[in-house]
């Protein structure tokens, strides 16, 4: 009976670390606003070890065609690196626009320490046109990192 019991223990705790792992590569989120706009935190996309909260949503800018994208991630211990490491933007239709890779540079990413980066992204599209993009928010430290992935809701540009 212990063995079997073992046996059990056991394969839930592969099976649970096999999960984990799975779902550390591949999460889709969807649009979540909550941080900004007060609404329950619960409703906030939760993650992993270096990834404790985190959202993303697409927008339509100030201008003719502009697109913005809105981001913020959290981790619960001090990075090397936090914020966007990539966001494709997309037609509604699926055609591929533009990848736009995150960097210190560019302000997607913040590599001063942080445990939070929060940011604003512009991007100029084509008037009237709909779009959608898909945002990898990403966290790391001395010893990993992780991300995960956020697929907005599809805008018009003004």
């Amino acid at each position: 009976m212990k063995r079997i019991t073992a046996s059990v223990l056991a394969c839930l705790m592969i099976l649970a670390c096999t999960c984990g792992t799975a779902g550390a590569a591949f999460d889709a989120g969807t649009k979540d606003t909550s941080l900004d706009a007060g609404l329950d935190e619960s409703a906030v996309l939760r993650s992993s070890l270096y990834i404790s909260r985190y959202y993303a949503y697409l927008e339509p800018g100030n201008s003719s065609g502009q697109l913005k994208i809105s981001y913020s991630v959290f981790s619960g211990r001090q990075t090397t690196a936090i914020g966007v490491s990539q966001i494709k933007i997309y037609q509604s239709n699926g055609t591929l626009v533009t990848t736009i890779y995150g960097s210190a540079y560019n302000g997607l990413l913040r590599t001063d320490g942080s445990q939070v980066h929060n940011g604003v992204y512009y991007y100029n599209a084509i008037p009237g046109a709909t779009y959608y993009a898909v945002v990898v928010v990403y966290a790391a430290d001395d010893y990993g990192n992780d991300c995960r992935i956020v697929t907005t809701d599809t805008i018009a540009t003004p």
